[in-house]
C-alpha cells in the first residue's frame, strides 16, 4: 500500500489524530468508550443466537 492510501486509511480510522487544533481528550475517550460498549452488546447478541 502506498504513503497516500495509508494515510488516507489512517485519516478514516482514527480522525482525532489528524484534526487541527487541540483534541478534546474527554470527547475521544467518550467516543472510545460508547464503541467499546456498542461491540461488546454486539458480541453478547452474537453470541445468544450462536447458543440458541
Amino acid at each position: 500500500m502506498n504513503e497516500g492510501k495509508r494515510t488516507e486509511y489512517e485519516k478514516l480510522l482514527y480522525p482525532f489524530l489528524h484534526e487541527d487544533g487541540a483534541v478534546n481528550t474527554e470527547q475521544v475517550l467518550a467516543e472510545i468508550q460508547k464503541s467499546t460498549l456498542n461491540k461488546c452488546q454486539d458480541i453478547i447478541t452474537l453470541r445468544k443466537k450462536t447458543l440458541e
